[in-house]
């Protein structure tokens, strides 16, 4: 088998790829050598071992050649860092630079999200084993655990080191003292010591169970999901008392137990019944158990290794199998809020959910940061090896596409690349209802490049744009993009008009479209319009009717004139009725005997009513 190489240079990465294409088999590769640094050379080694029952070696490559994984890192210097686990050298073991980068980063798929939740409804859900797998190794408790014997500090204060030793204690013959062979342990001071220990683990292991809750709950809360979950310890003990015995001990060590239960809260966000629900998985659909097993995975996510000596990463496995198209659009934000912090490998075998993320990512005006891939096995009776190949496309943009096309004198195809690049791009810049179109039979449908284009006016003016980005797109429509969408050889597409119309659509491009008000904050947000000026003193409070924008061009911001619903009305007696947010804004200033043109701006003038923190420095996203 040939290598496979990824080249991401630095952006974050959206794959899409079929089952069995080898998209995960890059996330277990990624997993497998950050791993590697807490292993022992020996137990990295045999994942490349074609022989060991645990290798992770291609079936179909029976060569007797190097097998493995390599990674190299690059800071903001251009400091290159190169790490390798196979089966010829392995440099990963003591790095502290790949172990901090583990510590900070994260692979999240499908299967730890199920496990949280798989118990039969006669079980409690008692995530400790979860955790011991799968957290501890990573998390901090805050304190450094001691040597029983000796008193001193042992250097480590993680989760998985305060557990390991406190089972290496019990485990270890005679290092607590027993009175004979397999008898009672003799209540001395090492014994006083390691039942100290213990009480300090599960002490603080609690406060951090607590951390975790409080932050997956607030993480349901902005999803606008009125559950409450708890992770409650029942704790580690050893040498209980018999139960009816004053002075009888059972010498038996009883690890602890994380149990996980839930609230349903009210609208007031107080619990709508007495008793937990300790069986969630027999109360909540699937999708509401995996926002709650995401929640609870992002709050611990939270709490892992923050530095900025490290690598921080965060990988992703077809993570939402099982949620609706809405409350995907929750968890992309959620996901999509982290790339700022770190660098994001999202691998999906769901093309709706790819699509999904494309659109969250331009958005967010942030596609330039991403590298975006397909990928596809060619089948074994087509491969020139007659063996299942992977197959990756790098996945261009239309705007890229079109570049593609036009260099390569392909002008029609340029020219329907660039018809998509448009529609994409007023899809995204334009407010729904001006995307969407009724239907006669009752539905809607999205408006086609000619209806887009012929809202293009009100769109600008409706953020009061000017002058105008595009002014020619509509004669660009006619000449280049509609003949250029059939298949009408007598339709002349010139180079120079497409060349002039693809730089005047990569203007949309340089828009970037940021919400002030969400549609979950539509008529809850409330806003103060307040101007005060040659004795006319007028203060409007009003909330939004739809979602508030603003629109980033050039170094100068466009404030959306939206509908409002007036709340009350202080200095004005004037018409407000059917009146957007921009035209009320124009009559106030007047009414208060300001000269046109030295009107003060609508966004000085605005103010959030709970915060007093005016529109132009709200924050926007």
């Amino acid at each position: 088998m040939n290598p496979f190489e990824l080249k991401p240079e630095g952006k974050h990465v959206l794959m899409y790829g079929e089952n069995g294409s080898g998209k995960s088999s890059i996330y277990w590769a990624a997993y497998t050598l950050f791993q590697s640094c807490l292993k022992e050379p020996e137990d990295a080694r045999k994942y490349f071992d074609r022989n060991h029952p645990d290798s992770l070696c291609n079936l179909y490559d029976t060569a007797n050649r190097r097998s493995g994984i390599e990674i190299e890192f690059k800071d903001d210097n251009d400091i290159k860092r190169a790490y390798t686990d196979g089966n010829w050298t392995i440099n990963t073991k003591d790095d502290g630079f790949v172990r901090l980068s583990t510590f900070a980063s994260d692979f999240m798929n499908y299967k730890f999200l199920s496990a949280i939740f798989d118990f039969k409804n006669s079980m409690r859900v008692d995530l400790f084993k979860i955790f011991e797998d799968e957290i501890f190794p990573f998390l901090s408790l805050n304190g450094q655990v001691y040597d029983i014997e000796t008193g001193e500090s042992l250097d480590k204060s993680g989760v998985e080191d305060w557990w390991r030793y406190i089972k290496h204690c019990y485990e270890t013959t005679g290092l607590l003292t027993r009175r004979s062979e397999g008898g009672v342990f003799v209540h001395d001071e090492k014994y006083t010591t390691y039942q100290n220990l213990i009480t300090d683990f599960n002490n603080r292991l609690q406060v951090l169970l607590t951390d975790i809750a409080d932050n997956a709950n607030s993480k349901l809360e902005e999803a606008k999901m009125p559950v409450k979950i708890s992770l409650n310890l029942e704790k580690a003990a050893f040498d209980k008392k018999v139960e009816g015995s004053f002075r009888s001990y059972d010498s038996n060590f009883y690890p602890p137990k994380i149990i996980l239960t839930a609230q349903l809260l009210d609208a007031a966000g107080n619990p709508v019944a007495n008793k937990d629900i300790n069986h969630p998985r027999s109360f909540f659909n699937e999708a509401k158990l995996t926002k709650m097993a995401l929640a609870i995975r992002l709050a611990i996510f939270d709490r892992k290794y923050q530095g900025t000596d490290c690598a921080k990463v965060i990988f992703v496995d077809d993570l939402l199998i099982s949620l609706d198209m809405s409350n995907r659009l929750l968890v992309v934000k959620q996901l999509l809020d982290y790339v700022d912090r770190y660098q994001l490998f999202i691998f999906t075998h769901d093309r709706s959910f790819y699509d999904l993320i494309c659109d969250s990512i331009s958005q967010r005006n942030q596609a330039k940061e991403w590298c975006y891939y397909e990928m596809y096995a060619i089948d074994e009776e087509v491969s020139e090896s007659k063996v299942p190949e992977p197959w990756m496309n790098v996945k261009e943009n239309y705007l890229q596409q079109s570049r593609s096309f036009f260099s390569n004198y392909e002008y029609h195809a340029s020219a329907n690349s660039l018809r998509k690049e448009c529609e994409k791009q007023l899809q995204r810049l334009y407010p729904r209802q001006m995307v969407l179109a009724p239907k006669d039979d009752g539905t809607v449908s999205v408006m086609s490049l000619n209806g887009l284009i012929q809202s293009l006016n009100d769109f600008y003016a409706r953020f009061n744009l000017y002058p105008v980005p595009t002014p020619l797109i509509d004669q660009y429509r006619k000449r280049i993009l509609n003949p250029a969408s059939h298949n009408d050889n007598k339709a002349k597409v010139f180079r120079s008009e497409l060349k002039m119309a693809m730089e005047e659509i990569s203007e949309f491009e340089k828009i970037k479209k940021l919400t002030i008000v969400g549609e979950d904050e539509i008529e809850s947000q409330e806003f103060v319009l307040e101007i005060d000026h040659e004795g006319r003193h007028v203060v409007i409070e009003f909330t939004p009717e739809e979602m508030w924008c603003k629109l980033e061009y050039k170094g100068n911001e466009y404030y959306e004139g939206i509908k409002v619903h007036i709340l009350n009305i202080t200095g004005f007696h004037g018409k407000t009725e059917g009146m957007n947010i921009r035209k009320l804004w124009k009559s106030i200033c007047k009414y208060a005997a300001y000269e046109e043109g030295s009107f003060p701006s609508l966004e000085s003038v605005i103010r959030d009513k709970t915060t007093g923190v005016a529109l132009k420095d709200l924050p926007a996203e």
